[in-house]
């Protein structure tokens, strides 16, 4: 990183901010202040009195979400008037959680740790650094360097394998919380260069969350009496104009050796969460809300809760309103282009018996499969990948007609801080073979919001769908029958029988029961090898779609020599 002329970056100053058009958020922190950085509220009433300061774009804070903010003791405004937030630290008892164990992905190889990628074509990056960092040049690291250690939970330089699956862990976790975006989630560090945006024309930036101990040099800075993240709020896509690209790099989050992947998972995203616009989802006079039966907003803090989504403040309580997916568009994230389509109309064909993966983007994509059983019953399922999945997922089966043959929403349960039930989905269908039928994918909700369920506003993101059964129809065999004079030298004749219309057919006259070589047409003379011999024939029957079919026709008498 290049360091500039001095500057300091929390004594007082007269800067000033703009972005295009808006309006210019600047302040001066009184010298009594010393290096203390003025909570929003602070600011707003140093400014404007009783009156109150209108809301200001460049703070980074959105418009719906001003007031709460405003009330928000952990907005802190900065040097350059861009609002960060501190963390507070989390009180044992919030982190006591259930004695279940932490999700577990078993699937990924320890040694791939630092080489995983959610999607890795994409020009957008969330890259989560476990590996430290000395940074100069920072709103966190000006006039000093500052030594950020790498992710420990036993002080020792090297990963151990505990470290490893909890960096899995928190990665499959963060990727599946960012999976309805086009945004690439690593661990590989992708240069500096793939996370700083120079101009507006640079299309390839993000950010990079930097995971450390609860104890470290940051906590002198912005948060003195400790705290369990900082981040900048509405950086993702921000352009410096005095070309410090790094400045309101990274945003941070900090760790404690208790903590799982799942935990370390939470706090990523939520501080990721304010670099891309967003601020904090609380409940009456709590700035945090932690969520109930299970469930919680990514944006609150639900450390405890098995079910953390992004969320639009439908709970009872909130404060803030926010659309979610709404303001992480408009700071720098596009959704993924819809995977399948969302009407019988446009339906993909499955291939039976195997696995299909696809993501639900929003609250109003729903995925439709078409598929054709070759048996009586079928086993349909929609599994989730991840092992801390936001999607709670429905299955609804139609006919050909549109109509509904099943559905399977199974109730959701949290049964304690990594683990719910009825997220999946499976059924089993009666169904008539080679009749056309749809299965619908849907992302839903539990009861009301507004009481103790949540909307279907959050429920997105990866699953995969099997539909089991035979993989095709099998044809109703005909009744071959032979006719003709039983004696050496004369012909015999062989009609198959009636089947399917469409089908193939071929022929193996049998001598006894064994194949009589080259004898495979729909007539055959009578050999003297045939004499006191028992003739019948095999017919073999196949169609596109079906299964290949062999009917043998009964036995002749013997033949007279």
């Amino acid at each position: 990183m290049i360091v500039q002329p001095i500057r300091s970056v929390f004594l007082s100053v007269g800067l000033s901010l703009a972005i295009g058009a808006v309006s210019v958020f600047s302040y001066s922190v009184p010298s009594s202040a010393g290096p203390r950085q003025p909570t929003l509220g602070e600011f707003v009433s140093s400014k404007s009195g009783s009156v109150g300061l209108g809301w200001q774009r460049s703070s980074g804070i959105s418009k719906d979400a001003w007031l709460t903010a405003v009330g928000d003791e952990t907005v802190k405004v900065g040097s350059r008037g861009r609002t960060f937030v501190v963390e507070p630290l989390l009180p044992a008892h919030r982190l006591a959680g259930s004695p279940r164990a932490a999700p577990i992905h078993s699937d990924i190889p320890l040694t791939d740790a630092f080489a995983l990628h959610s999607r890795p074509g994409s020009t957008k990056v969330i890259y989560l650094d476990f590996n430290g960092q000395t940074m100069t040049n920072t709103a966190w690291s000006y006039p000093d360097p500052l030594v950020v250690p790498a992710y420990s939970i036993d002080g020792s330089a090297s990963f151990s394998s505990t470290e490893k699956q909890n960096i899995i862990d928190a990665w499959s976790a963060v990727a599946e919380d960012y999976s309805m975006f086009d945004v690439d989630v690593t661990t590989e560090d992708p240069g500096q260069s793939a996370i700083d945006r120079t101009s507006y024309s640079d299309d390839r930036f993000g950010v990079r969350a930097l995971i450390t101990d609860e104890n470290n040099g940051i906590a002198d800075i912005a948060c003195p009496t400790g705290c369990q993240g900082v981040a900048y709020v509405g950086t993702f896509d921000y352009v410096d104009p005095t070309g410090d690209w790094e400045w309101y790099s990274p945003a941070f989050a900090f760790s404690r050796p208790s903590f799982s992947g799942k935990i370390l998972s939470d706090v990523i995203s939520h501080e990721v969460g304010h670099n891309l616009g967003l601020s904090h989802d609380g409940q009456g006079n709590n700035a945090y809300y932690l969520g109930r039966s299970g469930w919680a907003p990514i944006m609150g803090a639900g450390y405890n809760q098995p079910l953390v989504q992004w969320s639009i403040g439908d709970y009872q309580g909130a404060t803030n309103r926010e659309d979610d997916f709404a303001i992480m568009r408009s700071y720098g994230l596009s959704l993924l282009a819809d995977d399948f389509g969302n009407s019988a109309g446009t339906a993909t064909t499955l291939s039976l018996n195997t696995s299909t993966s696809g993501t639900i983007h929003s609250r109003s994509d729903v995925d439709y499969f078409r598929f054709v059983p070759g048996a009586a019953s079928v086993d349909i399922a929609v599994t989730l990948p991840s092992g801390s999945p936001n999607l709670d997922c429905s299955i609804t089966v139609l006919n050909s007609l549109n109509r509904t043959v099943a559905t399977a929403n199974p109730s959701f349960l949290g049964l304690g801080t990594n683990s719910a039930t009825g997220l999946t989905a499976s059924i089993t269908v009666a169904v008539t073979k080679g009749q056309t039928y749809f299965v619908k994918v849907d992302g839903v909700g539990v009861g009301k919001a507004s009481s103790n369920g949540y909307s279907d506003y959050g429920s997105v993101g990866e699953y995969r769908l099997s539909v089991s059964g035979e993989t095709q129809l099998t044809l109703a065999p005909g009744t071959p029958t032979i006719s003709g004079t039983l004696k050496v030298g004369n012909p015999l004749t062989v009609d198959i029988g009636s089947w399917e219309s469409g089908v193939e057919t071929s022929q193996q006259w049998l001598r006894n029961g064994s194949p009589i070589a080259s004898a495979t047409g729909t007539s055959y003379v009578l050999q003297r090898s045939d004499g006191g011999k028992r003739i019948s024939v095999a017919v073999t029957a196949s169609k596109s779609g079906y299964t290949t079919m062999t009917a043998t026709s009964a036995s002749t008498g013997k033949v007279a020599k």
